[in-house]
């Protein structure tokens, strides 16, 4: 039976312990998933990042942590020609965070073209179309609607 969707079991976060203790994390999910039986790579990554790992920093971030990501993400931003924004490089920078919190948080939070503050008559029509013509795919939605992140999006509707 397959584990794809069922909570991690204390013995389960054990053994993922003892992989990452012997394994190390760089490069070596494979190796530590094949310890637990039933759980892939990218579910012990998952669970490591998400839960286990005491080095991450979870929760209210502060002003500081808000300053080096701006400036990690204005240096990678600026090294950028065809390739994609390396979050795992900007949020080295960042202590206690992984890429994925970073990204969410510039995403959300730090971008400067974000629109914050009450929201327009056009951008609530553009709202409800986006809903008619996606369903209640966020991000979908949220590319119509200049400077509005998908998290504002449904926010918003669940307010009208």
């Amino acid at each position: 039976m397959s584990n794809a969707y069922n909570k991690w079991t204390p013995e389960e976060d054990a053994l993922l312990r003892a992989g990452v203790a012997l394994h190390g994390t760089t490069g070596k999910w494979p190796a530590i998933a094949s310890m637990i039986a039933g759980r892939s790579a990218v579910q012990c990554s998952t669970r490591w990042s998400g839960a286990l790992n005491t080095t991450i920093i979870r929760g209210k971030w502060r002003r500081e942590d808000d300053a080096i990501l701006r400036e990690a993400y204005a240096e990678q931003f600026a090294s950028l020609i065809v390739s994609a924004l390396n979050w795992q490089k900007v949020a080295d920078r960042v202590p206690g965070r992984t890429s994925l919190q970073c990204m969410a948080r510039y995403q959300e939070t730090l971008d400067p073209r974000i629109r914050k503050g009450k929201w327009d008559a056009w951008e609530d029509e553009l709202l409800v179309k986006g809903l008619h013509e996606h369903g209640k795919s966020w991000i979908k939605i949220s590319t119509n609607i200049p400077g509005r992140t998908q998290r504002q999006c449904r926010t918003r509707w669940l307010q009208l």
